[in-house]
């Protein structure tokens, strides 16, 4: 008996800790509301609290970015510096590294060495290092970035990639840390810039299996990757805009890319208020709002059936990550109770069968939830004269994806690059760009969790 009364109390405990219960109360049925997400629950006030961790591309490829051409200006080194900056302004502490086949820690001489032309060449008698500079070994760095997971992480790269690196073992050796990042809710920001270009471009490869260089470039984009809380990837971001790409829109995209879209759960910000909901007037006869501790709306109110549904409108950039793979849809958990009498002390509450009666969509700057919207109070066989009570919880359904459409034009396929290098051009493309961004897209789509947004109670009167 003993151990039976024990197993129900160690449910009823797990019961309380997974959900809030709301005990009944005058007027008001039982009801419960899911916990937030544990990602948007972590607040840090603390910008400077953790490491950065940035990692140069050192391969020969990159060498002609920091190759000066005048009269063209290269944003290339420009950046590097204010990279360099920004990085020791956000972290506790920075470490930079330089990688090609292999990862090795600099210094702050060899960091700045990475704005210069003998960042990038070896000795004479440096056999190693002509080994190491050949090679961009992006999956050893995706593998270091997982080592702590409270840091933020920044990768300078060509993202010249050949199509053998992005399938099959090679590629899962990149997919696997990227999983677990996106997992944790984490941010990969991709910042594309184009760029004065004065050098050789290798490994080009070739129909007939082989690969060629070519030197004759004077422009070519240079990525940079920023992979953390989407706090600090938005910094980064930011700082290299005010200081290296003011005025410079047309030379560079940016996108963000992410398992969780969703910057904010609205209950725990208690940021649904009395303007959210539009189509109610506060000053009505019967109308209350009541905001409880945890930051669940209530609204108490009467409507006319010809008003259709409960209608609230919240700002699309206050609630989705800005630039990011956005929302392709919504979902949401509901539970309904109806009473034939309205009044208090007269009020049973029944729960109703119906659980799927309102709509989410975007429209505009705006995200528009209407409760009841899917087939409004007439479809939904709701009566006038009676009382209904709705918990509404809405969640994400699926992520949209960054598209690859951003950067299409600066992309080059494997069974075209090689007719496009022969027409010598000036502007020269990244190799598997577009397949790169959709490898990373795939990933977060993998990785993507339902996230809830909002718990919103009515409690109403419907009228005639």
């Amino acid at each position: 008996m003993r151990w039976h009364h024990y197993f129900i109390t160690v449910i009823t405990i797990l019961l309380l800790s997974s959900a809030k219960v709301y005990p009944k109360e005058k007027c008001q049925p039982d009801f419960t509301i899911p916990p937030p997400p544990k990602t948007l629950t972590k607040v840090s006030a603390d910008i400077k609290k953790n490491p950065v961790y940035v990692f140069f591309d050192g391969s020969l490829s990159m060498k002609g970015f920091v190759v000066k051409q005048p009269p063209q200006e290269s944003i290339y080194i420009n950046l590097l510096d204010q990279l360099i900056s920004a990085a020791d302004d956000l972290g506790s502490v920075t470490l930079y590294h330089k990688f090609g086949r292999r990862i090795e820690q600099l210094n702050e001489k060899e960091t700045q060495r990475m704005t210069q032309q003998n960042g990038y060449d070896c000795p004479d008698s440096a056999e190693k290092c002509e080994l190491d500079n050949k090679e961009t070994r992006l999956d050893k760095v995706f593998k270091a970035i997982t080592v702590d997971q409270n840091a933020t992480y920044i990768i300078t790269s060509d993202l010249f990639l050949s199509s053998e690196e992005l399938t099959g073992v090679k590629f899962s050796k990149m997919e696997q840390p990227l999983k677990e990042i996106l997992r944790q809710g984490k941010t990969i920001g991709v910042l594309g810039v184009m760029n004065s270009f004065n050098g050789i471009i290798y490994d080009i490869p070739t129909n007939e299996g082989g690969t060629i260089t070519y030197a004759g470039a004077k422009k070519r984009p240079f990525f940079v990757l920023i992979i953390g809380d989407q706090k600090n990837v938005n910094f980064v971001k930011k700082r290299l805009e005010q200081d290296s790409l003011m005025e410079k829109e047309e030379f560079y995209k940016f996108s963000l890319i992410t398992s969780n879209v969703i910057t904010k759960n609205l209950n725990i910000t208690k940021e649904i208020g009395e303007k959210n909901l539009t189509n109610v007037n506060s000053g009505d006869e019967g109308y209350k709002f009541t905001l409880t501790d945890e930051g669940l709306p209530i609204f108490k109110f009467k409507i006319s059936q010809s008003r259709d549904s409960v209608q609230f409108k919240f700002v699309r950039d206050d609630i989705i990550v800005p630039n990011s793979n956005d929302v392709a849809e919504w979902k949401f958990e509901e539970s309904l109770w109806t009473s034939k009498e309205t009044s208090c002390k007269k009020v049973l509450w029944k729960k109703a069968k119906i659980t799927n009666f309102s709509h989410a969509e975007p429209q505009g700057e705006s995200l528009n939830v209407n409760i009841f919207g899917k087939n409004n109070f007439e479809g939904s066989k709701l009566r006038w004269g009676w009382r209904y009570f709705a918990v509404s919880n809405l969640y994400t359904a699926k992520n949209g994806t960054a598209s690859a459409d951003k950067f299409k034009e600066w992309n080059i396929d494997k069974a075209d690059i090689e007719a496009f290098t022969k027409k010598e051009p000036k502007v020269f493309k990244t190799l598997n760009l577009s397949k790169m961004i959709k490898k990373l897209n795939f990933v977060a789509d993998e990785e993507f969790v339902p996230t809830l947004l909002a718990s919103i109670v009515v409690d109403f009167e419907l009228e005639k």
